[in-house]
This record gives structure tokens, sequence and C-alpha cells, in this order.
């Protein structure tokens, strides 16, 4: 354990950002859980030796099993907290596939791996590499089994740092004392998980373009266990799977199931939560006069006309100060949680100057009431609306239009 802090400190000498990096952070920890494994059952020096005896054929052939299940298994659970903090995921089946692959790696690759780099001065290293691409081949296709198979990974809501400090200070804690005094370990570690468990995602995430907005309906679920979410607009595929990984849902941005529960035309789409609180997202300007006298949350490319009644308004202006944001809807209030600092002004991302002083806790009308209705013909024949006019125009919900119309509306 001191060599390994004596390298902690070296790595964090030279590159002291990578801290804060799941390399860093996971390698570390991993390494650290298999130094406490390998020390239990130690000899203590200046202790005793005693005589063991010769163990049967079926220990032979089960312990070498049961060392790999055993390594695999304190790996996940050292690099779990900084799995779902960086990456919102878990890995059920990977203690499986990881007991699979690991005796390739172990007896073949990383020996070729050694052979070949001293060989590589001779000319003679290339049998070697032969034979190390030969055995990563099964690795592969274990790995790709194991991705492919139902619930090979559990998508989990990203947690506060609370939970992070609290399940970090377990493991810290757990490898530093070889005494009982290491299970002290169970209290952060078990606050750590409830911390996890009680994690809540955003109401309304949306990008900094406002190209697009993703609408958390409430706390419910759907028949297969994901959040019930719709996705609104344009978004880019990167920025909407980052937000699905976010709230712990592993679908893909391409998923039709995401364009139900909204209602669009070619002007926007607007959806309604459990709550009554409705989120639009226009598409044009010309529909910002509707969309901000009927809904609560208003996210658009555009300026906003002067007066919007909404409660909070994401439009151009807002957005180049506040970067990407994130509002919580609860109780008749909404608190908007902005991605850029107001004092950040790097020269790369320069903040031009202007007056907008959001607040950060805004007022919203929640009610029962379904969400306005348009209609796709309606949109394609009426006049645009006129300063001050709220259009009559009605939309059809994605869920009843087939999945090709799902996503002409997307586009």
């Amino acid at each position: 354990m001191h060599n390994l802090a004596v390298a902690a400190m070296i790595v964090l000498a030279r590159e002291p950002e990578s801290l804060l990096g799941p390399g860093f952070q996971m390698s570390f920890a991993a390494v650290a859980g298999l130094i406490v494994l390998a020390g239990h059952g130690s000899v203590t020096p200046g202790a005793p030796r005693q005589r063991r005896p010769q163990p049967g054929l079926v220990r032979r052939v089960t312990a070498p099993l049961l060392a790999v299940g055993l390594t695999t298994l304190v790996c996940e659970m050292a690099t779990g907290p900084f799995s779902i903090w960086h990456f919102q995921s878990i890995y059920p089946l990977g203690m499986i596939g990881n007991a699979m692959t690991l005796p390739f790696l172990s007896l073949v690759v990383m020996p070729a791996a050694v052979i070949g780099v001293a060989l590589t001065p001779l000319g003679l290293d290339w049998p070697v590499w032969w034979v190390m691409g030969a055995a990563t081949e099964p690795v592969l296709y274990v790995s790709m089994r194991i991705a492919a198979t139902p619930h090979a990974v559990a998508g989990i809501a990203a947690p506060g740092s609370g939970a992070l400090l609290c399940l970090s200070a377990a493991i810290v804690w757990f490898v530093t004392w070889r005494t009982p005094l290491r299970w002290l370990a169970l209290a952060p570690g078990l606050a750590g998980v409830v911390l996890v468990q009680l994690t809540q995602p955003p109401d309304v995430l949306a990008d900094r373009q406002g190209r697009g907005a993703l609408v958390i309906h409430g706390p419910g679920r759907d028949a297969e266990g994901r959040r019930r979410v719709t996705l609104l607009g344009t978004p880019s595929s990167f920025t909407a799977e980052q937000w699905l990984r976010a709230i712990g849902d592993s679908r893909t941005a391409a998923d039709p199931s995401l364009r139900t529960g909204a209602r669009c035309d070619s002007l926007g789409c607007i959806a309604v939560r459990d709550d009554g609180g409705a989120v639009a997202w226009s598409r044009e300007r010309r529909a910002m006069f509707e969309d901000c006298a009927r809904a609560d949350v208003v996210v658009s490319p555009h300026r906003a006309p002067a007066g919007c009644q909404a409660a909070v308004v994401l439009d151009r202006s807002a957005l180049e100060q506040l970067g990407a944001a994130s509002i919580r809807l609860h109780e008749g209030t909404a608190t908007v949680k902005r991605a850029r600092l107001a004092e950040e002004n790097w020269p790369w991302t320069p903040s031009p100057p202007s007056r907008y002083r959001q607040p950060t806790r805004r007022f919203f009308n929640p009610s029962p009431a379904e969400a306005p209705e348009r209609s796709l013909e309606a949109a394609a024949s009426a006049p645009a609306s006129a300063p001050g006019q709220t259009s009559q125009l009605q939309a059809e919900p994605h869920g009843e239009a087939p999945v090709e119309d799902a996503a002409a509306l997307a586009n």
C-alpha cells in the first residue's frame, strides 16, 4: 500500500488534474482493493509459519476460479462509485465477462506484450504479436456477447457530490486500516448508497443553443421501468444521449419512444408534465407569441418577444449567458441551474456584454389541463401569427403518429 501511495503522489505531481479524472480514480481504487484482498490471510512478519495440508483435487480446480471471481468482485466494488459518477452506469454482468476473459489476458496477452516489446529491437517480434492478436479474439467475442445481453448495463441517475464523497471516504478508510476499525467504513458507505438512491434528476434540460429540451414528466416510470421522458426539438444525438445517461436511461437518441407525450407542428412542440406544467420548444419565433402565453417553460433558439409571460424563458439571449441549463419544477416554484457561471468569460468562449439577469427562482402555474392541441394541417396552411396574437393550431401527439411521421416531426 505504501508503494501505491508513492505512485499516486508521483502521478499527481506530474498531472495534478488527473485526480478528477476517471482513469486515476478507478485505477488506484481497483489496485488498492486488490492489495487488501491479497493481504487477507497473509502471514504477519515475524510470526511462525504454519504448515498447511496439501489441497485436494477439487480445491486445486476451484481455487483459481474463486480467485478470478473474488478479484473481479473486488474491482467492481472499488470502481463502482466512480463508474456511477462519471458514466452513470454499472455493469451487472461484468463479473461474468471478466471471469471468462481474464485467463486469456493473464496467461497469453500480457506475457506476449512483454516478450514482444523485448524482441522488437531484434526484429523477431512478429510471431509474438500474432499470438497476442489470436488471444484477443475470444476476449472481444465474449465482450460483444456480454454487451448484447439484455440488462448488461444498468443506468443510474447522476448522483450528487455528497454521494461520491461518502463512497470515496468509505473506500479510503477501508483500505487504510488493517485492524477491525476498517469496518467503520460501512457507515459512510451506506450513507453514500442511500444518497445515490435518493437522487432526483432535474425536470427539464435544455441545450446551450436552444435546439431542444428533455422533459421528465414526473417520478413515475413506464412499463419497462424507465423514466417517462419526452425529447423536444432537434438537439444533437450526443447531447440527447448525455441527458438520458444523466437520468439513468440507456436509450439512444433515435429511440421513437422518446417522442411520445408531445404535440408538435412545423412551428414547435409542447409537452405537459404530470403536475400540469407545460414545456414548449419553439422552432420559429412566431410560435413564441403563443407559447409564451400558455407554457410555463419556453425553450427556443430565437429571442423571445418582449413581455413573454412564461415563468422561465430560455431563449437565445438567456442561453448566451447561462449556457446549458436545467430546471426543477416543484410546488409551483421553478429553479434554474446554469452550466455557465456569470463570471466565466474565457478567451475561447467570450460572454457578450448583456444586461440579462435571470433570477434563479421563478413561479409557474401547474394545472391538470390537457396539453394544448394543434393540427398539423392547420399549421401548414395558417398564416404566421402577428405580434400580440395567438394562433389556434392543433397538433397530433407523436404517440398517435407512425414512427416515420414522428421522425419527420423531429427533423
